[in-house]
């Protein structure tokens, strides 16, 4: 407030101030970083420094770092429409936002840099198909025996490179035993911390029902089945074979066209047998999961959303 004629004005107000990036990389944790580099082959450890330094020198993704800053802007800047328009021509989904259509990209170019690595070129397969031919207009009498030997073929076999990536084998018996336990552990601890003893329980009393969310890492399509498919020690229904489970023949578990495996459980007695846990407080209170809860797995993410009520 300031004096002035009339009375007092207002003094002016402070513009506040955005924060500037040098990249687009920058607006993402690093977390998102992860993901890009994974979708580009590129290595994920480090700081986040380290990880944009990677994308920047990735030309699969340094197209995305520019960034406008004001009314100024880079002469190589990619507008949002411009990313939708690669992605229709690429036949592509175009909605979402700009890291999920940038994502979409990275891992469709970097699978077809891989295809053009695997598979031999057009001009070797035309020199080939070139010398065999010669080699078969030529016959023995028609040639010296110096051209004989040198239009014969070689006997010595070709080395063949060995493969550079490893088949991932699905893991079995104790080993996929062993795997559930873990994941089962890490998903129960963020259920536990998700509820977190707050005064607003104090009233619940059983009587109100409140929901939560929690993800974690499983890269494991197998190990996520053996966690939620139907079992006869629990839940009614026939166990089947890890075998006929991985094809989609599952008991209770969904799937989806674009391979996300999804699961509910729709009354309480099936959240009970799910293996998913709530928790007991020092006073004797207990937060009891109830139904409808589901889990997911989607991208190595398993998500389990849930309701619960403390009595």
């Amino acid at each position: 407030m300031a004096w002035g004629f009339g009375g007092f004005r207002h003094g002016s107000k402070k513009k506040k101030k955005t924060k500037s990036y040098d990249s687009w990389f920058e607006r993402h944790s690093s977390e998102q970083l992860k993901t890009l580099l994974k979708a580009a082959s590129l290595p994920v450890s480090g700081t986040k420094s380290k990880q944009i330094e990677r994308l920047l020198q990735c030309p699969l993704t340094n197209i995305y770092a520019p960034e406008i800053r004001g009314m100024n802007m880079f002469n190589n800047y990619i507008t949002l429409e411009q990313i939708k328009a690669r992605c229709r021509e690429a036949k592509l989904w175009p909605g979402g936002s700009k890291f999920d259509l940038v994502l979409r990209l990275i891992e469709n170019d970097n699978d077809a840099n891989i295809r053009s690595n695997t598979t031999p070129s057009k001009s070797n397969s035309k020199k080939r198909s070139a010398d065999s031919r010669d080699h078969a207009d030529v016959t023995p009498g028609d040639c010296s025996e110096s051209d004989a030997e040198s239009v014969a073929p070689s006997k010595k076999k070709r080395k063949v490179a060995p493969a550079t990536k490893k088949q991932n084998k699905s893991l079995e018996g104790e080993a996929l035993e062993k795997r559930k336990k873990f994941r089962f552990q890490k998903l129960n601890k963020q259920i536990f911390d998700r509820l977190q003893w707050k005064a607003s329980y104090k009233h619940m009393n059983g009587d109100f029902i409140k929901g939560g969310r929690v993800e974690i890492d499983c890269p494991e399509p197998e190990v996520f089945i053996a966690m939620f498919a139907d079992d006869d020690e629990c839940c009614e229904g026939k166990a089947k074979s890890m075998e006929g489970k991985l094809k989609g023949d599952t008991n209770g578990i969904k799937k989806a066209s674009s391979g996300k495996l999804s699961r509910s459980f729709k009354t309480d007695d099936d959240v009970e047998c799910s293996g998913l846990k709530g928790k007991t407080y020092r006073l004797g209170s207990e937060a009891v999961l109830k139904s409808p809860t589901s889990v997911s797995l989607h991208h190595g993410k398993l998500a389990c959303s849930f309701k619960y009520t403390v009595m």
